[in-house]
């Protein structure tokens, strides 16, 4: 029985040139036997659609190009996405609950090589019946696709449209004015002339970075594992720094009455991170910068932007 973990998902292919090449930011297509992923793929929840649609999930998506906007993504029931599927829908299981033991110890092994905070690993489900799939679009967070059982055609591209954009978004829609403030040019409207044509067969495993262009054709019918990996990204983090900031501070916890100190606190905000980094902790202070001492009578004036030098 195969080892679970990044290792036996790649195949023959090395971890070390997956982490220096792939990681978080190339395509990589690797083909190699089912077997080798036992307990990932062939678990009973996988047996067939009524197994799966049986188990509680996060949402249940119909795709097809018969909707209106030729892609769907209509939320249904799990009765109702087996119906659809019956009918030649692709139905899409966003986490739904598989907990079979093995099934679990992948995910966590997966965390485990690749150094990610335990649970990011979040699984969901594809099926689709023979026929045109999804039409092009980019998905918000990195994945492995992995092929379960049956033939799926992929059209891939680089995004040279929207550097890691924070939102999903279908070629042909509106572009929301959340997206729009992170584009560096028009998003295109077809695939890419160095799209790459990829078959996923039961077995195979494809990494998808952040933005990927991609649409699909379904060859036969067609079940694979979306391992998502929503990675956090540094403006997630700096974002929680800034929450645990103004959590600690009676100035920042105070409600606000008026608009008209933004810029204010804004300069408050600048001196507080600028005072708080590693330089100006290992920076001695000199007399002037000394905060008062407990009596004193002298307040440390704070540099205002007409007082703070300016950079370059």
């Amino acid at each position: 029985m195969s080892r679970p973990g990044l290792s036996t998902l790649l195949g023959r292919f090395p971890t070390r040139r997956f982490f220096a090449s792939h990681w978080p930011g190339g395509l990589l297509v690797q083909h190699g036997a089912p077997r080798r992923l036992s307990g990932l793929i062939d678990v009973p929840e996988l047996a067939d659609v009524d197994a799966l649609t049986a188990l509680p999930a996060r949402q249940w998506l119909v795709q097809s190009g018969r909707f209106r906007n030729r892609f769907g993504n209509v939320p249904v029931t799990g009765e109702a996405a087996a119906e659809f599927f019956h009918t030649g829908h692709t139905i899409y299981a966003v986490e739904p609950e598989l907990r079979a033991p093995r099934f679990l110890e992948w995910l966590a092994a997966l965390e485990r090589d690749l150094k990610v905070a335990p649970g990011l690993v979040l699984p969901s489900v594809f099926l689709s019946k023979p026929g045109k799939g999804s039409r092009m679009h980019f998905d918000a967070q990195e994945s492995f696709v992995v092929q379960v059982r049956g033939r799926k055609r992929w059209w891939l591209a680089p995004n040279r449209d929207v550097r890691f954009p924070a939102e999903n978004y279908i070629a042909g829609d509106p572009v929301p004015p959340s997206l729009q403030v992170q584009l560096d040019r028009a998003p295109a409207q077809v695939l890419p002339d160095d799209a790459v044509e990829v078959v996923l067969e039961p077995g195979s495993i494809m990494f998808v970075p952040r933005g990927t262009w991609h649409a699909t054709e379904t060859l036969e019918e067609s079940w694979h594992l979306d391992l998502m990996l929503p990675l956090p990204t540094w403006g997630d983090v700096m974002a929680a720094r800034l929450g645990a900031h103004f959590h600690a501070s009676a100035h920042w916890r105070a409600p606000m009455i008026s608009g008209d100190e933004v810029e204010d606190r804004l300069g408050l905000l600048l001196d507080e991170l600028k005072a708080a980094s590693p330089a100006a902790r290992a920076r001695p202070m000199t007399q002037a910068a000394r905060p008062a001492r407990a009596g004193s009578r002298r307040v440390p004036r704070r540099r205002t932007a007409t007082t703070r030098r300016p950079t370059r």
